[in-house]
């Protein structure tokens, strides 16, 4: 089996990634030619949300590409990232690198207690307010596509949200590639909880930073520093003057092991 041969050509140690609940198989420079069948298998075998594979040979030139757990290649997963940083801590003994994930580069800065410091560009509004039944939102680049929404009353269930979040994913007129859907709730003037649905995992999600850092800059009016709290825990986003310098603060755990 295809998968077999996967695994017998890498033969070495796997790296199982968890950021406020969002989990990935890492692999570190196999030669291995990953397709979307062995992704899904190893995504099935370790019960993640994704597979991340990092190049890492060179301190100078590294690169993530990230898969969801169907097998589809994304442009970006900012609690990817996070666990990369640690990987990265980890193999170089160093705390600040710079990794090309989909066609930007990313500034990452291991901090001292363990947390991660990703400097992240401006997310771009890509639309106008558009209107889905009593629900209405903007689609924002953050690095990857977002459709951002506010509920502005009570939660309503996650399977009203996952209904809701289906129909815009799916909306292939507007969308063709699909998009992540992302709902969020004002706590106070620099909080807000959000929640997401994405697609090629097709569900909502206990993390999504990406999509964190979407729905804080729809809601922002101007506050520098956010709280984003999720399912899986929370992280901080800090926008800079003239969306200049912008940080997204954040935490993640490792798990090495053998196959």
């Amino acid at each position: 089996k295809y998968y077999d041969i996967f695994i017998q050509i890498m033969n070495k140690k796997i790296i199982l990634g968890n950021s406020n609940g969002n989990t990935f198989v890492i692999i570190e420079n196999d030669n291995a030619k990953i397709n979307s069948k062995s992704i899904k298998n190893m995504c099935l075998r370790y019960k993640t949300d994704a597979l991340i594979h990092i190049n890492n040979t060179n301190i100078n030139n590294i690169s993530m590409n990230y898969y969801n757990n169907d097998g589809t290649w994304e442009t970006l997963c900012l609690n990817g990232l996070t666990c990369i940083g640690l990987v990265l801590q980890k193999k170089f003994l160093k705390n600040l690198f710079i990794v090309k994930c989909g066609p930007k580069k990313y500034k990452l800065n291991i901090l001292k207690n363990g947390g991660v410091k990703l400097k992240v560009p401006e997310p771009i509004y890509k639309s106008d307010k558009i209107a889905y039944s009593t629900f209405s939102g903007f689609y924002i680049d953050s690095g990857a596509k977002h459709f951002v929404i506010n509920i502005h009353s009570k939660w309503p269930n996650d399977d009203h949200l996952i209904d809701i979040a289906q129909k815009i994913r799916y909306d292939l007129k507007t969308f063709p590639d699909g998009i992540n859907v992302n709902f969020y709730k004002k706590i106070n003037q620099n909080t807000i909880e959000v929640k997401t649905y994405e697609k090629g995992i097709e569900k909502l999600m206990d993390s999504c930073s990406s999509g964190n850092l979407a729905a804080a800059f729809v809601f922002h009016n101007k506050q520098k520093n956010i709280t984003v709290f999720n399912k899986g825990g929370s992280i901080s986003i800090t926008f800079g003057t003239s969306y200049q310098n912008n940080y997204l603060f954040n935490n993640a755990i490792l798990n090495y092991i053998n196959y």
